[in-house]
């Protein structure tokens, strides 16, 4: 019995022409095996002669039945082997073509033929409207350099996950091609995001989607351990009247998110053709500013702040202002957007920084008083690695004192990352700089991490001054934050300030410090001396 399983297991191993040729061995042996038994059996039994002839006949055309059959079967696996490799292979190169590996969205590519399909789909069945959005994570580069490009992956596919909880239910993430999709969420690259809003039946709907998805957002992730706050900016286009084919609809939706991070970022914004001239402006801005510090055409304007104690001034906050050669004065809102986007702001902002220490001890030498010199920081401003190094070097190329020099940086930007944040701070508190926060209550600052953070000023928006005596809730707002500084052992400094009743307001609130009109607005520094010089000159009446 052995003997038969190892025969038959030799057999299976043989290839296909070892059989033929052993089959063919096979049918001569039996075919001279029956010829002898012919010889003996003749003796008057011809059927059985007949009956021996046939069997080997048979036998013969069995084998080789047998064998052909079998080459063939063996041909017919390996095709269909072949045909499931490659039909894995295409699966393969499809998921690497049109998903992201990171976040395993559609990508450029994918998005792009499903938005050509779904604008071919408009046009036949002449229902309803298509609506974009472009989403751009606002800071993103800045956040990924700080924790690292791991930790940024990480938050890059938080992000995915919390948007496709936002979109809703039947929100489409990745589909085959015959699969019902009635949206679309995809990853373009880097932190770019997009989703294809089908059969949209009012326009506002696209903004109530993009509300929502902000909202969302704006919760604190948990990466590494650390809390991190993201915001984006979302451009909206909207076919047929923003565009009828896939290059319009994504170039005027990219032209609506940028219109809002111009707006200041963590906003959208619906495209209007006047965008196509404003990314034209960007672009020149952007050309021009890269040669404003070479061609010396950056200047600083200076606003003081007056105490309230002492009723005078105390402090001037130093404020970037851009005339290019032969041109008129630039207004901050036309470029400074535009720096931070495109990362000009660091040098920029280096330069501010020295002239305005070098500005401080200028006037401490002509003999006038000391002030504290104050200089606004950006979030990309405040999160480069050199910042210590950056402001340590003004202010020993100045000969300024560091306590007679204040950094101001908005809670957003604290927030963003407050373990590191409160470590860079440390180190510039040690060094005697002043720290404040500026447009408090504006952003979403924790009280622990107020506590902890080591601050000097809480600087009061103007947007709760300017309703002081008409509306009740920000003047409540306002007697809270001067109450919860005071009880933190810091001093408060309030903004905007332009008439005599918002200034008897902050007076009896206890406020500190007051800026605004109702002082100076921003001069440049040929005027400075003047406002230092009646700086002893009562503004209460």
């Amino acid at each position: 019995m052995d003997s038969v399983e190892k025969l038959v297991d030799r057999l299976r191993a043989a290839g296909p022409w070892q059989l033929i040729l052993i089959s063919v061995v096979l049918a001569e042996l039996f075919t001279l095996l029956f010829s002898t038994l012919q010889s003996y059996l003749y003796w008057g039994h011809v059927s059985v002669q007949v009956l021996i002839v046939g069997a080997g006949d048979a036998l013969i055309v069995t084998i080789f039945v047998a064998t052909i059959i079998t080459i063939l079967s063996w041909q017919i696996s390996a095709l269909k082997q072949k045909l499931k490799s490659r039909e894995e292979a295409e699966k393969q190169f499809r998921v690497l073509a049109y998903y992201d590996t990171l976040t395993g969205l559609p990508n450029r590519v994918m998005f792009k033929e499903v938005l050509g399909q779904a604008i071919k789909a408009a046009e036949r069945e002449k229902e309803g409207e298509l609506g974009l959005l472009f989403i751009d994570l606002d800071d993103f580069k800045r956040v990924n350099d700080s924790l690292g490009h791991d930790l940024g992956d990480q938050l890059l596919h938080a992000v995915t996950e919390r948007l496709l909880v936002s979109t809703r239910s039947s929100d489409y993430i990745a589909r085959s091609e015959d699969e019902e999709a009635p949206d679309v969420l995809s990853r373009l690259g880097g932190d770019e995001f997009t989703v294809l809003l089908r059969r949209l039946v009012h326009v506002e709907d696209a903004g109530k989607v993009a509300a929502r998805l902000q909202n969302d957002l704006s919760e604190a992730f948990v990466i590494g351990g650390q809390e991190i706050f993201i915001t984006a900016s979302i451009g909206i286009a909207v076919y047929p009247n923003d565009g009828k084919d896939v290059h319009a609809l994504l170039k005027n939706a990219d032209a609506a998110m940028y219109h809002a991070k111009s707006k200041g970022r963590n906003n959208y914004q619906y495209y209007t053709p006047a965008m196509n001239f404003s990314a034209l402006e960007v672009l020149t801005v952007e050309r021009k500013l890269h040669k404003a510090v070479e061609n010396n055409e950056l200047q600083l304007f200076y606003q003081p702040k007056k105490s309230l104690a002492k009723d005078k001034v105390t402090g001037m906050e130093a404020l970037l202002r851009w005339k290019p050669a032969g041109g008129e004065m630039v207004l901050p809102s036309q470029f400074i957007s535009i720096a931070e986007e495109t990362g000009l702001i660091i040098e920029l902002g280096k330069w501010a920084l020295g002239r305005a220490c070098a500005q401080a001890k200028q006037w401490q030498e002509a003999g006038y008083e000391p002030i504290v010199m104050s200089v606004n920081l950006s979030s990309r401003q405040f999160d480069q690695k050199d910042l210590v190094d950056v402001v340590s070097n003004a202010l020993i190329d100045s000969g300024l004192e560091a306590r007679f020099f204040e950094l101001e940086i908005t809670e957003s930007a604290v927030m963003r990352d407050p373990d590191g944040a409160m470590r860079v701070l440390a180190v510039l508190k040690e060094m005697g700089v002043t720290i404040s926060i500026d447009d408090f209550g504006t952003g979403y600052s924790s009280l622990n991490y107020l506590r902890m953070i080591p601050l000097d000023y809480l600087k009061i928006d103007r947007s709760f001054v300017v309703n002081i005596g008409r509306v009740r809730s920000d003047e409540a707002i306002i007697k809270a934050i001067i109450g919860i500084a005071h009880s933190l052992d810091l001093r408060v400094t309030a903004e905007g300030v332009e008439s005599i009743e918002q200034l008897s307001f902050l007076r009896a609130c206890g406020c500190d410090e007051i800026q605004g009109y109702i002082v100076s607005p921003p001069v440049p520094d040929s005027e400075v001396e003047r406002l230092l010089y009646r700086s002893n000159s009562p503004i209460f009446p």
